[in-house]
């Protein structure tokens, strides 16, 4: 397992707000952060900015064939020569301009035509190729699902232990008035500061969450052939947040976007943040699905 996403060199990683933003195209950015609108361009563009922390090998040389694809066949539409169509609208072009027919007509139509079919072969063979690289990424992401959700279980960890942190040094800052932080103290502001990297870090480790789940060949929990065409079923996971937090009927449901800055700060208060395992996802939402028992009338409220 590689620690770093090392598949495409990259002149400069961007910044983490760069990160978010180039990274939002590819979520649809819901009640509760919402879910990927592109699963398969989303994990792509999470691994190419390096969002995952560890990346399991096979799917570094699943994503370099991919993208290995992707380069050939630009290579073969950038260098195709012309074909006997275009040689014939050469030649038409010259004898109405009267150049004549060139002495060497078929042996040229022939050998126009024999390339043409060579770019033609090369086309179909690498558009094949591609297709079935697309069509085995979703098992081979669902292979590597363990080591991806365990690094950004390790970053969400990590980002939530300096969260209460800040919190405490916050206090009462009300991080929604901007009268109220330019009044703060320096210590407040650089805590402020602070509290939006954590935040920008967290969005991304989310995102790239529901991108690799999405992009996988596993279900969604609950899944089932009823769902409307083309719901997989993770929009209901996000939006009950379950991906987030282990007990949201317990401890209570996350309210507002991803992108709400009160939305993070109600983290640092939570005993049940969490980046689930496959299994462990499934089994807390059966429980948020469970029957709530209904409330036994005391005979006092019955009369």
């Amino acid at each position: 397992m590689t620690e770093l996403n090392t598949l495409t060199t990259v002149p400069s990683i961007p910044s983490v707000a760069d990160q978010g933003a180039a990274f939002d195209r590819d979520i649809d950015d819901g009640a509760q952060g919402g879910a990927v609108r592109l699963p398969r361009a989303a994990l792509m563009s999470a691994l190419r900015q390096q969002l995952f922390p560890s990346v399991p090998e096979p799917l570094s040389v699943a994503v370099a064939a991919i993208e290995g694809a992707v380069d050939l066949e630009r290579q073969v539409m950038t260098a195709a020569p012309e074909g006997l169509g275009v040689f014939c609208q050469r030649v038409a072009a010259d004898v109405l301009a009267g150049k004549g027919y060139p002495p060497d007509f078929g042996e040229a139509a022939f050998e126009a035509a024999q390339a043409g079919a060579r770019v033609d072969a090369q086309s179909f063979a690498v558009a094949a190729v591609r297709r079935g690289l697309d069509q085995q990424l979703p098992g081979v992401v669902a292979a590597a699902l363990p080591g991806l959700l365990g690094g950004l279980r390790k970053r969400v960890e990590k980002v939530l232990a300096e969260l209460r942190k800040v919190d405490r040094t916050l206090g009462g800052l009300d991080l929604t008035d901007p009268a109220a932080i330019a009044a703060a103290s320096d210590e407040e502001r650089s805590a402020f500061l602070k509290f939006r990297e954590l935040h920008e870090s967290y969005k991304l480790a989310r995102y790239a969450q529901r991108a690799a789940l999405m992009a996988s060949s596993v279900p969604a929990p609950g899944w089932h052939d009823l769902l409307p065409s083309g719901d997989t079923g993770w929009a209901a996971i996000f939006e009950a947040a379950v991906h987030e937090v282990s007990d949201p009927r317990e401890h209570g449901s996350l309210t507002g976007s991803l992108a709400s800055p009160l939305r993070f700060r109600s983290l640092a208060h939570r005993p049940d943040v969490w980046v689930p395992s496959v299994s462990e996802l499934a089994a807390a939402w059966d429980r948020f699905n469970e029957p709530r028992p209904r409330p036994v009338e005391s005979a006092g409220s019955a009369a």
